[in-house]
């Protein structure tokens, strides 16, 4: 029996080898593989190609970060390199970079300061000054610098200049001259004066606390012609001998002073230098002016002269003279009879005048007046009274005027006449501020109770007294006026008995805080200084009864007046003797 071979395989195939004639499964399998596969491969492909593009763009990026970041990283470092080491970081900033150094150059013999040394440095030179000091500004880092000073050997210096700090260096330079000690003293006082200047033959030298300055000079000289100069001092010339030790000068301080002179045959105001010399006219005077009817008041601070004389139409006048300038001006054309009470320390001019253009009893022919500098006005204070009855007429008049150390003034007044026809009469004692304010009447007197003379006299600079003579009483009546209070004073005080004896005059000093006075003792005029209440006295000398104090020039020295018509100027600090005065001049 036969098998069978003809039976279908299952899904069409071949059941051994397979059937060439593939199925409808097969085929939509085989597709779906290769789909798959080309998905896969295009996948692949796409990794391909985007790895090695996104590899390229950040390496693009990141170079130009590393540029923007990196390389001025590595530049600030590279030079907080170079600046760390100090060679280099000022080498640079030296090209840039300049700093002050303080160099004081010393005479290394004498230690004093040597003037105008010349110090190199950087292509510049600097000249030292009076202190031997000059203060340079060179490039920072290492610098050399060469000094230099005629009759001194050179020196040669090699110094570092840092940064931002104060650098000062002390360099002595050895004299190659002769060394000579100049000695300065003040020609009033006769004390050293530092600080001078003294000059010759190219060297210069300014004077110790000692008044010694050390001048280095030719060794080759026997005598050198030189120079002193000085603030508050007049410039001097003077001749050095190179050989000697004992090269001593005087200066004179600067300034001038004021007074009358006939010597011309007029009355002329001169001016003069402390000691007398370089005598100049100011103001010269006219054939109308007499010796006695004209006069000089200086203000404390003599930046003002009162001047009283003839000269507005050969009738008397005032006129201010300003020492600033040597200007005048006619302040006052009163025709009357001046009288300077003084200057306060306001530089207000206090004084009287008798119109001589009014009739004798006339309202206001006596009047107490100021002038103010400042503001240049004249300010009446106080014009006198007038009375008249059908039998005669009476007038008042100022008995005294003085003026107070705090700018005001004190006056009494009272009446002259046929009196004994009038009713209620009084005598006034008052006083007024410079400027005109502050009028208070300090004591009323019934003028027909007392003789009408109330007299008055320092006690002190601050210190009035005032007596009067009661017509029904052979005693006196005494009144004191201090710290602007006023007082009944007791016959029997010490300060009663000493009256006679008191100076009449107490100059104030420029500042206010100081006067000047002579005292009487044993026929001898005791000079002295004290405060406004007549504390700290300190005696400056004893002379012969004709000086007094006249007035202060500066707070540093005092002119006295001798026998009326010579001036002479002292210190006011130092003991001076009679023999040690020095002269101004002779004056009217």
């Amino acid at each position: 029996m036969a098998l069978k071979t003809d039976l279908p395989a299952k899904n069409n195939q071949d059941p051994l080898l397979g059937s060439d004639k593939p199925n409808e499964t097969d085929i939509k399998d085989e597709k779906a593989i290769k789909e798959i596969e080309l998905i896969e491969s295009d996948d692949a492909l796409n990794d391909e190609k985007t790895e090695p593009t996104k590899i390229t763009s950040i390496n693009h990026k990141n170079w130009f970060l590393y540029k923007k970041f990196y390389i001025p990283a590595i530049a600030i470092f590279l030079l907080a390199l170079i600046f760390i080491i100090p060679y280099t970081r000022y080498k640079i900033l030296g090209l840039f970079l300049s700093e002050k150094y303080s160099i004081t150059v010393i005479d290394s013999q004498s230690l004093q300061p040597v003037i105008s040394a010349n110090v190199s440095i950087d292509g510049k030179v600097y000249k030292t000054n009076t202190s031997g000091k000059a203060i340079i500004k060179a490039k920072v880092g290492n610098q050399n610098i060469s000094i230099s000073k005629q009759y001194y050997a050179s020196y040669s210096h090699k110094i570092f200049v840092p940064i931002s700090q104060k650098n000062t260096l002390r360099i002595n330079l050895t004299a190659t001259g002769r060394q000579v000690a100049i000695l300065v003293t003040n020609k009033i006082d006769k004390q050293p004066v530092s600080g001078m200047i003294v000059s010759s033959s190219g060297s210069s030298q300014k004077t110790n606390i000692s008044g010694i300055a050390f001048l280095v000079l030719p060794a080759d000289k026997k005598i050198a012609n030189g120079t002193i100069s000085g603030t508050g001092y007049n410039n001097s010339k003077i001749t050095i001998d190179v050989n000697s030790t004992g090269n001593h000068y005087l200066v004179l301080p600067s300034g001038s002073i004021y007074y009358l002179s006939n010597t011309s045959g007029l009355v002329d105001v001169v001016k003069a230098n402390l000691d007398g010399s370089n005598q100049t006219t100011v103001l010269a005077g006219n054939i109308s002016e007499g010796i006695y009817d004209t006069s000089l008041n200086p203000s404390s601070d003599w930046s003002y002269l009162a001047l009283v004389a003839n000269r507005n139409n050969s009738k008397p006048c005032l006129s201010i003279i300003q020492t600033s300038n040597d200007s005048s001006y006619i302040v006052d054309s009163t025709n009357g009879n001046y009288n300077i009470i003084g200057w306060d320390s306001n530089n207000t001019l206090v004084y009287t005048v008798q119109n001589n253009n009014l009739p004798a009893g006339s309202m206001g022919e006596y009047e107490l007046k100021s002038y103010n500098s400042a503001t240049n006005q004249t300010k009446v204070l106080y014009q006198s009274g007038s009375q008249t009855n059908s039998i005669s007429t009476i007038n008042e008049v100022f008995n005294s005027v003085n003026l107070m150390p705090n700018n005001s003034v004190v006056y009494s007044t009272a009446w002259v006449g046929n009196v004994a026809q009038f009713n209620d009469l009084l005598m006034n004692i008052t006083s007024i501020n410079d400027n005109g304010t502050g009028q208070k009447t300090l004591q009323q007197f019934s003028q027909s109770s007392y003789s009408p003379i109330i007299t008055s006299h320092f006690y002190q600079a601050n210190n009035l007294i005032f007596w009067l003579y009661p017509l029904s009483s052979s005693a006196t009546n005494y009144y004191q006026y201090v710290n602007s209070q006023f007082s009944p004073l007791s016959s029997s005080s010490s300060i009663v008995s000493s009256i006679y004896t008191n100076p009449i005059n107490y100059p104030e000093s420029p500042s206010g805080t100081k006067v000047v006075y002579a005292n009487n003792i044993n026929g001898h005029s005791a000079v002295y200084t004290s405060d406004l209440n007549g504390n700290n006295p300190k005696q400056l000398g004893l002379y012969n009864n004709t000086y007094v104090p006249y007035s202060w020039y500066t707070g540093n020295y005092i002119i006295v007046n001798k026998s009326n018509n010579e001036f002479y100027i002292m210190s006011s600090t130092q003991p001076t003797i009679q023999q040690d005065l020095l002269k101004i001049c002779n004056h009217l």
